[in-house]
């Protein structure tokens, strides 16, 4: 399934669009190599924090749409909420599909 990394939502000229799309798709990749490389269930804000000690720096924000790509392209499954940051403000859980995690033990992308 292809999804798009970028979601439009001011003006860009069509350079700034691959840019901007060009710049998402790298942060859904290297979301996706920390859960590969974490092998654990996580939140979009726990893998923040991971790829933020990686040496990333872009906003939360970004990465929780990184989440939510990597989720409807089938490459995460939601498991369930556990409470988040703020008290009552639940958190879903990620994690890579079952059987895919041990694929990718010990690589770093």
């Amino acid at each position: 399934m292809t999804h798009i990394a970028y979601h439009v939502t001011t003006d860009l000229t069509p350079a700034q669009h691959i840019a901007a799309a060009t710049a998402a798709s790298k942060q859904d990749d290297a979301v996706l190599a920390v859960f590969r490389h974490e092998n654990r269930p996580m939140t979009a804000l726990d893998a923040h924090a991971c790829c933020v000690a990686a040496g990333h720096r872009w906003p939360e924000g970004s990465t929780r749409r990184a989440v939510t790509n990597l989720y409807k392209a089938g490459q995460l499954v939601k498991l369930g909420t556990v409470e988040g940051r703020y008290p009552g403000a639940p958190h879903h859980l990620y994690a890579l599909p079952a059987g895919q995690g041990e694929l990718f033990v010990g690589r770093v992308a």
